[in-house]
């Protein structure tokens, strides 16, 4: 029991600046922190003349931002498209606000840009600018000595004609940038802050994380109860208090720097962040124990910040360029070098994950459409890691974990709660990705007791729903399919549905385990899942029929229960699980007919309101293997427009017409939906069937017309890898093929042109007798193809 003295009230009048007042016992904080609203309150003094120095979160406004970090890094910076910087995940943030002429600025008072490094590299910048003054906030992560660090440079530039005096703060405040409706979003705990002597080392929490390269002038703490920080900067001033200790947990603080800035003069500040969970990653980074030497080796860390900065230049740009590309849309080429990066530096080590903050959990179903794109795109380091880190969890009956929250942690709920059958088949069609890439069999042999116990729970799965009572009339349409489950987390509440992704996916599986079994002459095997195969394959067919037809619908349903339409998730159906050349192909095709005019077309227009789940993005790739190219091309363009911030070429989960009301978004960026549109992107230029590598099937003619040459280099493929050129000179094309791909069944070059009047193939010197349109086959390399168009 304990008594209240004094307590705030909230009324008409306005409300307290403290949050907080005296208590007569203070252990009884610890039980009033669990009642204090603090997001309440601080959402109640962000009203609307305030707001602008507290986090958009705290007005309902939706906001966007991206993740900074190394590849494979265990904790990511944040920084919001107004320059706020969430420190490390889950953290607290660095807001900067300029005082000049007896104004308090903030991001508002600025027009705000946004941009990358080079346009694609992951360092992003943000730039404030008024008529006076540009702020600008470039923000990069490098690693050293096993840690990770995010390095900060703030650079203010006078753009007037006279001198200006103010003062720049810093302030760390008890705010994170992930929104209270994200998940574990809204607030960060600052239980202690402190500056720490001449290193200029602050410690949050107990542990150093943030290194000021340039000594403040002053260094101000606040706890919770006493009010934000931000309430004595709005004065223009704060006192010299180095440390805070808050029960509450919301502690703040501020670094200032007084600017004296001469007409066009500038000055620089830079700070350097712990990104790692190693307490002593500060103390790593300044490698040494003396004080003195401490504080020389700070100074030499602001005289090398621009070393490390070119380090991480570099870094980036040899990894992002594995494969050569050329193409017109410079933005869409952007797109898929930063979409590159986003999934290396959300992965947590060897966890491929769809992000950094919500989503900071390693799903097989993003993982494994993740290691198909980065395979294709010549990162099998990452994917390996990957095979081998979660076939280490993968149970003794074969069960593979859709979920893992970290290292032999898998998620608690889809292991008691939650069922999904699609982990089984996404597992093995990975390991056979990684061979195919990389010819690895002795790899895969180490693999193949984990991919047969994998089978034998697809095979127990099946064995539910192959007794008598299913081959009922109600009951006919689950007959020897995978049992209920949520599926790809569509179909809540449990116990969910018979839903077909499952089945897609479970087919894929035992397809390449038969394939598996071949490379490894295991005739038994593959027998076995040849076997499989047919029984499973009738089973899913006949079920499908039997719903097309009882719901009277023409297209491929979501589910056995609902008939429901998802081409999204029938998507699957036709990459990469290849199943679709074996169902009906009327009600297949419209299934995206009707995607295309009911659900994409809509969002082309202007002045309607629409949500657009970015997983649609998947139905892209069926176009170009369905031979709609156009389709394919309009929807890749339309998705740069869904990107959020523009410049930082990511996306959400979804995007709505009303981009600033407050919703779930999922992560930013969202690595499965970028590795989507890599997947995507790259068979507009090359993919594998039936044993035949499919050349320029998705190439647009306009990029031919708009520029000199189209090409690709290196390109990785089951069968080598792969690049070609083509050139236009005046009306005609050349194309040049290469490398070192032989293909079993050869090649076909199958570009898309709409030629007026004849033309003339030649295929190396030699007439060749074939339509342009059907394609140009041949069995080696290298090859040229010359097309002379007779106007």
């Amino acid at each position: 029991n304990f008594t209240i003295r004094v307590f705030d009230f909230w009324g008409a009048g306005g409300i307290n600046e403290r949050p907080m007042i005296l208590f007569q016992n203070g252990s009884c904080l610890k039980v009033l922190k669990k009642r204090a609203d603090a997001q309440g309150y601080y959402q109640r003094k962000a009203k609307p003349s305030q707001k602008k120095y507290y986090p958009q979160w705290t007005g309902g406004r939706q906001a966007y931002w991206t993740v900074v970090g190394t590849n494979g890094g265990e904790t990511e910076a944040t920084i919001c498209e107004d320059g706020m910087i969430q420190i490390y995940n889950r953290g607290p943030s660095l807001m900067p606000f300029i005082y000049l002429e007896n104004k308090l600025l903030a991001s508002p008072d600025f027009a705000i840009t946004q941009s990358l490094k080079d346009g694609y590299l992951p360092m992003p910048r943000v730039q404030w600018e008024n008529e006076e003054l540009t702020f600008s906030q470039e923000i990069f992560a490098a690693r050293k000595g096993g840690n990770s660090y995010a390095c900060l440079r703030y650079t203010l530039k006078n753009k007037s004609n006279r001198e200006l005096k103010g003062k720049l703060f810093f302030t760390i405040r008890p705010f994170q940038v992930n929104p209270p409706w994200q998940w574990a979003g809204g607030m960060a705990e600052i239980k202690s802050l402190n500056l720490r002597g001449l290193n200029n080392i602050i410690s949050i929490n107990g542990q150093d994380r943030i290194i000021a390269l340039k000594t403040p002038d002053k260094f101000d703490t606040s706890v919770y109860i006493e009010g934000d920080i931000i309430d004595k900067i709005k004065t223009g001033e704060i006192n010299s208090q180095e440390l805070a200790e808050d029960v509450f947990g919301y502690a703040s603080g501020a670094l200032e720097y007084d600017f004296v800035l001469d007409e066009k003069g500038e000055d620089e500040y830079l700070f350097i962040l712990s990104l790692s969970k190693n307490k002593a990653a500060i103390d790593d980074l300044l490698n040494t124990k003396s004080l003195l030497a401490k504080v020389f080796k700070k100074n030499k860390l602001y005289n090398n910040f621009a070393a490390m900065e070119k380090e991480t230049t570099n870094y980036w740009q040899k990894k992002l360029n594995k494969v050569s590309i050329q193409i017109p849309d410079e933005k869409m080429l952007k797109t898929i070098r930063s979409s590159l990066a986003y999934v290396l530096i959300n992965r947590d080590g060897p966890m491929l994950q769809a992000g950094s903050g919500a989503y900071e959990k390693s799903w097989i179903r993003d993982a494994c459409v993740s290691s198909a794109a980065l395979l294709r795109m010549g990162y099998k380091q990452e994917v390996r890691e990957y095979v081998d880190w979660i076939s280490n969890y993968v149970k003794a009956n074969g069960k593979v974990p859709p979920i893992m929250i970290a290292e032999n942690t898998p998620d608690p709920a889809w292991e008691s709660v939650y069922e999904e059958y699609d982990s089984q088949g996404q597992y093995i069609f990975s390991v056979l990705q990684y061979y195919y890439f990389t010819k690895d069999k002795k790899w895969l042999r180490g693999k193949l007791p984990v991919v047969v116990r994998v089978l034998d729970c697809m095979e127990e799965l099946r064995k539910k729903n192959l007794k008598d009572k299913y081959q009922t009339a109600g009951k006919k349409r689950f007959y020897g399919i995978f049992p209920l489950s949520v599926s790809h987390e569509g179909y809540f509440p449990p116990p969910g549905v018979h839903s077909y992704w499952d089945d897609f996916w479970g087919l894929r599986g035992w397809s390449d385990a038969q394939k598996i079994a071949e490379i490894l002459g295991e005739d038994e095997l593959a027998e076995r899942a040849k076997k499989e195969i047919k029984s499973f394959r009738k089973c899913l067919h006949d079920s499908i029929k039997l719903v097309r037809e009882a719901d009277k619908i023409n297209y491929i349903p979501g589910c056995a229960e609902r008939g429901d339409f998802d081409a999204p998730s029938t998507a699957i159906s036709v990459w990469p699980t290849g199943e679709s050349k074996y169902l009906p192909q009327a009600p297949l095709f419209n299934t995206f007919g009707i995607f295309w005019g009911d659900q994409f077309l809509p969002t082309l227009k202007n002045n309607t309101n629409w949500s657009y789940s970015s997983y649609a993005l998947r139905v892209s790739q069926v176009f170009v293997l369905f031979d709609q190219r156009d389709k394919a091309i309009r929807m890749l363009e339309q998705y740069l427009d869904l990107q959020r911030p523009r410049a930082w070429n990511q996306w959400a989960e979804g995007t709505l017409s009303d981009d600033r009301k407050p919703w779930f978004i999922g992560d930013l960026p969202h690595s499965w939906v970028a590795s989507i549109y890599i997947n995507s992107f790259r068979s507009l230029f090359v993919y594998e069937k039936d044993g035949c590598l499919i050349l320029g099937h998705g190439i647009p003619e306009k990029w031919i017309s708009e520029k000199a040459e189209v090409s690709i280099g290196e390109f990785p493929t089951y069968y080598g890898n792969i690049s070609y050129s083509i050139k236009k000179k005046g009306e005609n094309l050349q194309i040049k093929v290469s490398g070192s791909a032989t293909p079993p069944k050869g090649f076909l070059f199958k570009l898309r042109l709409n030629l007026e009047g004849a033309y003339k193939i030649t295929l190396n010197g030699n007439r060749y007798s074939g339509f342009l349109n059907e394609g140009i086959s041949f069995d080696s390399l290298p090859a040229e193809i010359k097309i002379d168009i007779d106007r």
